[in-house]
């Protein structure tokens, strides 16, 4: 019965399974984007504070940096959650 379980859970999809590299280089690869990308949307946020733009007026590349903060988090959250 043990063995039965231990072979479905060893089939179960991971979070590091994203990416078709080792471990180490998956969380690298998010690690970074997600950081990374954080730290852009930062940067556009105080800039559009400081010439009282809206925030909700977003271009392509913000709304392209969400998109790939939203992926990373999800990946980050499965992988330590």
């Amino acid at each position: 019965m043990t063995m039965k379980m231990e072979k479905e859970a060893a089939r179960a999809a991971k979070a590091s399974d994203a990416l078709p590299l080792p471990l180490y280089l998956t969380n690298g690869v998010f690690f970074t984007l997600f950081f990374s990308v954080v730290y852009f949307l930062l940067l556009r946020w105080r800039e559009k504070i400081r010439n009282s733009v809206p925030l909700h007026v977003v271009t392509l590349s913000e709304i392209s940096a969400i998109v790939v903060f939203v992926a990373s988090f999800i990946y980050l959250l499965g992988f330590f959650g």
